[in-house]
């Protein structure tokens, strides 16, 4: 959505306000900023366009004014007491899509009667689409036959996941969108030109969903739909509206429906004002109505200028939260220095340089062979490791940035990493020493803080994720997974040890992934303490950047790191990753 949002200047963001208060303010500038480039690549819509647009805002604003957080079950209960159940779909977004596939996998039982409904696949290619998902013809002939750069374009990749799972679960894909040659004038590549045009899709659509239902009835099986379409259709006088009057006509009883939109702006905005943004993942506005917020505005955002820019085979590389890519060295360099100097602002420090630091992809991983000689054979197996496992490492002797596969989060965590190390002028890259751990542990915690300041959503592993990890390394090769194994079991008797730590014997690299699996839970702890005012800004920058800081003292570092937990030992983090959605 296009929500207008005042552009603060710098000095009134250095006001003396909290620093719940002066995220809010530096993410609004993040956020409108996107969108200014939004609006430049896609340029300005049409009349109608914007009026159906309007329509779902109004009618989003209205659920706004009485909504509650509730619980996944209570969500997925919904759901399973309706007929039909419609998903919000952010097309350039794989966040969108990833929560669409966790609500089929908690909705839908075994053995039970369902469909999904895809708005991406124009409905006279059912058969194709039949014949994909029954494995008589491979990918590039169904998108050949389906025509899916032309008629939807949008990352591939995004949706692959869904088709996956429906054809291992024995789930009926069900193509629902209106066929643009039906159309008196055809649409333009991945938008309509008007809203009689989106309406008549909702049309098409309710009337393909009622005619399913209508088959079934008949033979008396109860079948429930979820279905997967653009948010703007989901405002409760688009596609919603449409099912109910059609379904009535040929049905006598209309079909019941429940609607799940997700990450909306004005949604977003009001929580953030309540300082309840990074606690809220369900909402519920009426009976059969929901939000999900798993995500922020401008991540979202972000997917689309991304997209827009043509860079839509890069948006869904990684299996964390939202991932993106941008095409060129220098982009990735522009992005890194916006976000340290966000994160520098945030914090009240002079941001660092960066005319010699160089930031290298999955795509230049080779980069390790020309630099690895000046590190110790122990040096060059986590670095050789953290490469082949496709995750980002900062190495600041040579000042190099490695993103592995790109992502906003890598980028915001290496760029709070580039402003420690710089400022802090720490260059080593293993625990050489008991100190050296929670030196690794503190940078970690550092790194993970500042991702936060631009992707607060963003989610780590916590206790029962780092438990239930482990048992499911127990059911696999354990030869293969035994530096994570002994890093998961060395984070979780760190936080049962709750003060200091007694024993550190271990190899380099598990030490590192240990260091990073604790500093990540505690930046995030950190975060939420600031948010809270439980400490302050200048707490986090006495702990991390003062000079005392870089005194050699026998145990200066694992004295910060007591400290750190001491003052957020009140934070509680809420439930584990995997159990939201």
């Amino acid at each position: 959505m296009k929500q207008r949002i005042k552009l603060l200047t710098r000095q009134e963001i250095k006001q003396s306000i909290s620093p719940h208060e002066k995220l809010l303010l530096l993410q609004h500038r993040i956020f409108r900023s996107l969108h200014q480039e939004a609006d430049r690549l896609l340029g300005e819509q049409p009349k109608e366009i914007k009026k159906y647009e309007k329509q779902y805002e109004t009618d989003l604003a209205k659920l706004g004014k009485s909504m509650q957080s509730v619980s996944k079950n209570e969500l997925i209960k919904t759901i399973r007491s309706h007929d039909v159940t419609f998903v919000a779909d952010f097309h350039t977004f794989h966040q969108a899509q990833r929560t669409a596939l966790r609500i089929m996998r908690d909705a839908i039982l075994p053995d039970e009667y369902w469909w999904v409904g895809l708005e991406l696949i124009p409905s006279h290619f059912q058969d194709i689409l039949d014949q994909f998902q029954a494995g008589k013809i491979d990918l590039q002939t169904f998108h050949e036959k389906i025509q899916y750069e032309d008629q939807w374009g949008f990352p591939w990749k995004n949706y692959a996941p869904i088709f996956d799972w429906a054809r291992e679960r024995g789930v009926r894909l069900i193509a629902l969108n209106r066929p643009r040659e039906f159309f008196h004038a055809s649409a333009s590549l991945r938008r309509a030109k008007t809203d009689t045009e989106l309406q008549s899709r909702d049309q098409w659509a309710a009337g393909i969903i009622t005619d399913l239902f209508s088959t079934e009835i008949k033979r008396k099986n109860h079948y429930r739909m979820l279905v997967l379409y653009g948010e703007l259709h989901l405002s409760h006088t688009h596609l919603p509206k449409q099912l109910a009057e059609i379904s009535k006509t040929f049905l006598k009883t209309p079909l019941s429906w429940s609607c799940v939109h997700q990450n909306n702006d004005l949604i977003y905005w009001k929580l953030a004002k309540a300082q309840k943004e990074n606690y809220v993942n369900i909402l519920r506005f009426k009976k059969n109505s929901f939000c999900i917020i798993s995500s922020t505005p401008w991540t979202k955002l972000q997917s689309l200028v991304t997209w827009a820019e043509g860079d839509s085979h890069l948006l869904t590389l990684s299996a964390s939260d939202f991932e993106d890519e941008i095409t060129h060295e220098t982009d990735y360099l522009s992005m890194f220095k916006s976000y340290g100097q966000t994160i520098s602002e945030f914090l009240n420090i002079t941001p660092p340089l960066y005319e010699k630091l160089t930031v290298k992809t999955i795509q230049q991983a080779d980069f390790v062979d020309s630099v690895t000689e000046r590190y110790s054979q122990k040096e060059k197996k986590i670095i050789s490791h953290f490469i082949r496992s496709n995750q980002e490492i900062y190495l600041a002797q040579e000042s190099i940035a490695y993103l592995g596969t790109p992502s906003q989060n890598r980028v915001a965590e290496l760029a709070a990493f580039h402003l420690l190390k710089t400022r802090t002028k720490t260059s080593e890259l293993t625990s050489k020493s008991r100190d050296d751990f929670f030196r690794l542990i503190l940078e970690a915690s550092f790194g993970f803080f500042g991702s936060l300041v631009i992707n607060p959503r963003r989610k780590c592993d916590l206790i029962a994720d780092h438990a239930r990890r482990l048992k499911e390394l127990k059911k696999i090769n354990k030869n293969i997974n035994k530096q994570e194994i002994m890093a998961r079991r060395l984070t979780l008797k760190i936080f049962e040890q709750k003060k200091s730590i007694k024993q550190l014997e271990s190899t380099p690299l598990c030490l590192m992934m240990s260091a990073r699996y604790v500093g990540q839970i505690l930046g995030k702890k950190l975060y939420q303490a600031l948010l809270a005012e439980e400490v302050t800004l200048d707490f986090v920058r006495k702990n991390f950047f003062s000079k005392e800081l870089q005194r050699e003292s026998k145990n200066h570092y694992e004295n910060v790191y007591i400290t750190l937990l001491k003052s957020t030992q009140n934070i509680k983090l809420g439930p584990s990753k995997r159990e939201i959605l």
